[in-house]
């Protein structure tokens, strides 16, 4: 029994290292598992009618994208995966969720009269809205959440970095949606800037950002903070917490739980701390 065990375990481990070294064969292993545990938050219709809808044939045969049972799609813009690699099911609408958190019973809604582009893996958690007006444009470049009930709005472009994310119930505006007007001067002001979030940026729940941000890489912003205008001179991993958003500390960042080794060696230097 002792000898089997090992063996199991010896096995277990030739798999990991194996799959690890081959990204290919771990992206597509990645993909199934969703299918395989989220089987019934699928509707596998409308994901083979809206692979095969947005995406040219040689990708939609392999089906990058999962859809959810209440996803609803609105409007005639585009959507463009432009990924090196294209998995199964690296991208999921109203699939994925927080589970006690989040519910699949919310609406997710994907209004696009623009372009909506995907340059890796992305996850729209159940609830969420992408709102992209006509001529605009909202890029993420790979490794994205959009937490439930988020939204995102653009009437001229957002960019989202690789590797980063926004927790439930955050705001990502590009625009105002109407215009200010100086009453003694006449003067009207633009309702719409671009807005830019670098890579590795953690948004916390409930967080608003505004036009024309830019957000450095490897930042944090803090729940429930109002985000406008560009952090961008203040160098690289900042803490952005307040109403209006400030910085209040640098050199900083957030660790996230797929990163087993980091995670552990984070735990274990608390536990030292709370010795000493």
């Amino acid at each position: 029994i002792v000898k089997l065990d090992r063996m199991k375990n010896d096995i277990k481990k030739q798999s990991k290292e194996l799959v690890k070294k081959c990204p290919w064969l771990f992206n597509t292993l990645k993909g199934i598992r969703i299918v395989f545990f989220y089987f019934q938050r699928v509707n596998l219709l409308k994901t083979l009618y809206y692979n095969f809808y947005f995406f040219s044939f040689k990708q939609a045969f392999k089906l990058p994208l999962a859809v959810g049972w209440n996803v609803r799609f609105r409007g005639t813009g585009s959507i463009i995966l432009s990924a090196s690699e294209i998995h199964p099911f690296m991208l999921s609408f109203g699939v994925l969720k927080i589970d006690d958190i989040e519910s699949n019973s919310d609406k997710t809604y994907i209004s696009n009269w623009g372009n909506l582009e995907f340059q890796g893996y992305a996850k729209i958690h159940p609830g969420a809205k992408l709102w992209i007006f006509e001529d605009a444009n909202i890029t993420f470049k790979g490794n994205n959440t959009i937490g439930a009930r988020s939204i995102v709005a653009s009437e001229e472009f957002i960019e989202i970095g690789f590797n980063s994310g926004c927790s439930w119930d955050c705001e990502i505006f590009d625009t105002d949606f109407h215009f200010l007007i100086d009453v003694s001067s006449g003067e009207i002001y633009p309702k719409k800037k671009k807005v830019f979030i670098g890579d590795k940026v953690f948004i916390g729940n409930h967080v608003n950002i505004g036009k024309g941000t830019k957000i450095p890489n490897g930042s944090v912003i803090s729940s429930w903070s109002k985000v406008f205008g560009s952090f961008t001179r203040k160098g690289e991993n900042l803490l952005i917490a307040g109403n209006p958003a400030k910085v209040v500390d640098t050199g900083l960042t957030m660790t996230h739980a797929y990163e087993e080794a980091l995670e552990a060696e984070c735990e274990q230097k608390m536990k030292n701390k709370q010795r000493k």
